[in-house]
């Protein structure tokens, strides 16, 4: 029994370390958002809070827009204007931003240049946020949940290491870490096999109501308790974040097989979030009320990236429009709760009530997104987007689906680790065993040994039993 669990155990780290670096990018353009638009890194002489739902509301235009002609801009990571915009946008917004060290401009000027550098800052968001959207629905949900957990760490390493640089270091630094992560999301669909790329053709879907009321529920719930953050710490350089982020890996290392992992992901998570947004309100100290804070905030964007990338790969909905909806929506949700937040702080008389009340507020929210949650969960992943009328008449779509849902089901069947699973997956779709050692980055011999041990498993003897077994061409 032991030795088994130390087996697992070594299976998962191994798996997590073979997790290309470049998949961690999403990590450098959440660095880039915090050290210029939120957290106090610079002395802009700017309001953070302020000059913050500008960039948001610059940024869930562009998403909406995006899912709106969506048919025309999907799949978004073949179109090249997108990663030029991208660049000039994020190029100029920085160099707007850090030019208020260098030039002392009035003070309707700053407000000018402030303003630009927020809107061309989200817009450059939302182009990077709707890439890496695109490129995490080709990746088993698992591996998405590593990938961006991980890429949490590493934003938090790279704002904390700031300091290091020379001033002149720092904002080069800072310059190029959009630049940086809109590289890493490019070189990664290059490695992406053809099969496994967004879909060509742009199929249309019903809105995802659910999951996008589910969000707002809670990100509304957040909203409100958000002014009691981001005063001398953000999102990506909070103990929270590293605490959540560190539990999270520490779980899908320890966890047997990737079903358990994926259990742990959908059902913990999301309970993580709503008792630490409840936790802050016990905590009278600021600091430790921050942590619980981001732990909330963290633990709900690792639950939602799962779902919404998990129905974006297995049904081939398109992520430009399913997360340019998601977080669109989103982005407003919170803008929205935040001015409802101080308009009320700026009012005496009702600022008191609303201290008594905000707790049952926010209780009242949390509640009904914990009801959706669950009631969610003992259905299907699709979180009624595929309804019994839609009709899928995409074939890649359909097969694609259809492999998804046979995947998940060996999974959990059969209790493969994440590593086999992946494995499972390219002998289903029909990959060679120098085809499977060449896409996951293992030397052959570590390709025949998952072999042997899901064959062992599954009860087969050869890869022409395992595909007679599960029947791929019906």
């Amino acid at each position: 029994m032991f030795e088994t669990v130390i087996n697992n155990i070594k299976q998962n780290l191994t798996f997590m370390l073979a997790i290309p670096f470049i998949l961690l990018g999403t990590g450098l353009y959440r660095a880039w958002i915090e050290i210029l638009f939120i957290s106090p890194h610079f002395d802009f002489a700017t309001s953070a809070v302020e000059g913050f739902n500008v960039h948001d509301i610059s940024m869930a235009l562009t998403l909406l827009i995006c899912a709106a002609l969506a048919k025309m801009f999907s799949p978004l990571f073949k179109k090249k204007y997108a990663y030029i915009l991208c660049t000039l946008c994020a190029l100029i917004s920085s160099i707007l931003k850090l030019s208020i060290l260098f030039i002392d401009y009035s003070s309707s000027q700053l407000v000018i240049v402030d303003v630009l550098s927020n809107i061309g800052g989200g817009f450059s968001t939302a182009l990077l946020l709707l890439l890496w959207a695109e490129l995490f629905s080709t990746l088993p949900p698992l591996k998405v949940a590593i990938a961006y957990t991980l890429s949490f760490l590493l934003g938090y390493a790279l704002v904390h290491g700031l300091i290091l640089l020379s001033f002149l270091g720092q904002v080069i630094f800072t310059i190029l870490l959009p630049l940086v992560s809109l590289t890493m999301v490019y070189k990664s669909f290059t490695n992406i096999a053809s099969d496994d790329l967004p879909p060509e053709r742009y199929e249309s879907f019903p809105f995802p109501w659910k999951p996008v009321l589910m969000m707002m529920l809670f990100a509304f719930a957040y909203g409100l308790r958000e002014q009691a953050m981001y005063q001398n710490i953000g999102p990506m350089s909070s103990l929270g974040l590293l605490l959540i982020c560190s539990f999270v890996i520490l779980m899908l290392v320890i966890l047997p097989d990737t079903h358990a992992s994926l259990k742990f992901l959908r059902y913990v998570l999301p309970g993580i979030a709503v008792i630490a947004i409840v936790g802050s309100f016990f905590s009278s100290d600021f600091y430790f009320s921050n942590i619980f804070l981001n732990i909330s905030f963290n633990a709900f964007n690792i639950f939602i990236m799962l779902i919404f990338a998990n129905i974006a790969y297995r049904y081939g909905v398109s992520a430009l429009w399913l997360f340019g909806i998601e977080r669109g929506i989103r982005a407003l949700t919170m803008v929205g709760s935040r001015y409802f937040s101080e308009l009320v702080l700026t009012n005496s008389t009702i600022n008191q009530t609303f201290q008594t009340i905000n707790p049952i507020i926010v209780t009242i929210l949390l509640i009904a997104f914990s009801y959706l949650v669950i009631n969610q969960q003992a259905k299907k992943d699709d979180w009624g987007l595929i309804s019994s009328k839609k009709v899928i008449t995409d074939p890649h779509m359909l097969e694609r689906a259809r492999i998804a849902a046979l995947v998940d089901d060996a999974s959990e069947t059969y209790q493969l680790t994440p590593r086999q699973t992946e494995v499972f997956e390219l002998l289903i779709k029909g990959k060679s065993i120098n085809e499977i050692q060449t896409i996951l980055v293992i030397a052959k011999g570590t390709a025949k040994a998952h072999l042997s041990n899901i064959y062992q498993k599954v009860g087969v003897s050869s890869k022409e039993e395992l595909l007679a077994k599960f029947n791929p061409t019906q």
